[in-house]
């Protein structure tokens, strides 16, 4: 079999074939070596600018939900501190008693601790032997008052209602009644608190609604405890939580700037 060698041009020299083929790449390389620089750069540029752009809305997301944050602290704080004060007024002044013939100076702190602080819905007093005395806001600027006395053998449960001026226009009784603070949060808590006793959220027995209590213990020099307690109005505590759990959903889907 025969075999073929390549012909090779011996006029042409290499070193002008290798400039040839240099130049050619040269011209085909070059622009393209340019566009995908420029491709590259752009690239760069507007991965930078969304990173610069989303580390800016972030920054600016966080300084909301911070301004957010603090603003409804200092709602729940101002709403929560005139709450405090006041179950320790009611404490320090019907730290002697609350029943009996003491009744109408508690009907009368009671009332004036309502008109004063928006805030309050119910205040309450109670003492071991199951004596109770509940004051709420009443119709048109009224109060209605519940007292049970729990006396040995004898349960008898009242509630008078008052104008605003504080006249009664109507008392009934209810022999139906069960209710036994020493049974409840707020009393159970604040008995084995020496501080101001904040209960979880539950079921109130009267209104069958949801709601939250700060309360506080007296125990005199013969040993007797009393518990003083209040009902924050629900409805303001509704408008405030609702901002919380607004607030907390944010902060949960709005990821934070590191």
């Amino acid at each position: 079999m025969m075999t073929s060698n390549p012909v090779v041009d011996i006029n042409v020299s290499p070193l002008d074939e290798i400039r040839r083929r240099r130049r050619a790449w040269l011209r085909i390389g070059v622009p393209i070596g340019g566009v995908a620089l420029m491709i590259g750069t752009i690239l760069l540029i507007a991965l930078h600018s969304y990173r610069a752009n989303r580390d800016g809305a972030l920054a600016l997301s966080n300084d909301l939900l911070a301004t957010l944050e603090q603003r409804i602290a200092t709602e729940i704080s101002g709403y929560l501190a005139p709450a405090s004060r006041a179950v320790r007024i009611l404490r320090d002044t019907l730290r002697n008693g609350a029943f009996g013939d003491r009744l109408p100076l508690t009907e009368t702190v009671s009332d004036s601790l309502l008109r004063e602080i928006p805030q309050i819905a119910d205040l309450y007093a109670a003492d071991e032997d199951g004596n109770f005395v509940l004051v709420r806001r009443g119709e048109a600027g009224g109060t209605d008052v519940k007292v049970i006395e729990n006396l040995p053998g004898s349960r008898h449960v009242t509630w008078v209602h008052r104008n605003s001026a504080g006249e009664e226009i109507g008392r009934e009784d209810d022999p139906t009644d069960t209710y036994d603070p020493r049974t409840r949060p707020w009393y159970v808590g604040a008995r084995g608190s020496d501080d101001l006793f904040w209960s979880e959220v539950y079921i109130f027995f009267t209104q069958r609604a949801p709601g939250i209590t700060v309360s506080a213990r007296h125990r005199d020099a013969q040993g007797r405890l009393r518990l003083f307690g209040l009902k924050p109005s629900p409805a303001r505590c509704a408008a405030i939580s609702s901002r919380a759990v607004a607030s907390s959903s944010m902060t949960r889907t709005v990821p934070r700037a590191s």
